[in-house]
């Protein structure tokens, strides 16, 4: 697994994690190419993508023939958009990932109970301070889910 941050101390974080390889995209701003020297020029076969415009041309340049970029999010504002052709070429599917219906989101909760997987938090909030939580995922910064409780 090949992760992206923009810092050396989150970086730290995803090899504790179990991440094969980690690319400071700030430092690599090319990290689409970076990613096929670490794949020995193959590329990935599956890419989360959560930068939106801003990074789908990396993106496209660091998947291999045929591969799934699995679009979540849009963090990198840039209205760049993305070149069709490259895209064409590279033979890969772009797929939107939304949230899902209730039985996916039981589903969901099977295979983490089976699994148990644990989510990276980086903060818990209690309900009375969600506008201090959205404050917080607007600054940025934060390694992990914030998460909003309610008893």
């Amino acid at each position: 697994m090949i992760a992206t941050t923009s810092n050396e101390k989150k970086a730290a974080r995803l090899l504790e994690l179990g991440a094969s390889n980690v690319i400071n995209y700030v430092s690599t701003p090319d990290w689409g190419n970076e990613v096929r020297k670490l794949t020995a020029g193959q590329g990935t076969d599956v890419i989360v993508e959560v930068g939106g415009a801003g990074t789908r041309a990396q993106s496209i340049a660091a998947i291999a023939y045929a591969g799934v970029i699995s679009l979540v999010g849009h963090l990198a504002h840039d209205t760049t958009g993305m070149n069709l052709l490259d895209f064409t070429y590279s033979g890969a599917t772009l797929r939107a990932i939304g949230g899902g219906s209730r039985s996916d989101l039981e589903d969901m909760i099977r295979v983490i109970a089976a699994y148990k997987l644990r989510p990276v938090i980086d903060r818990v909030f209690p309900f009375e301070e969600a506008p201090v939580a959205a404050s917080s995922m607007e600054r940025g910064g934060r390694f992990g889910k914030v998460v909003i409780q309610h008893h």
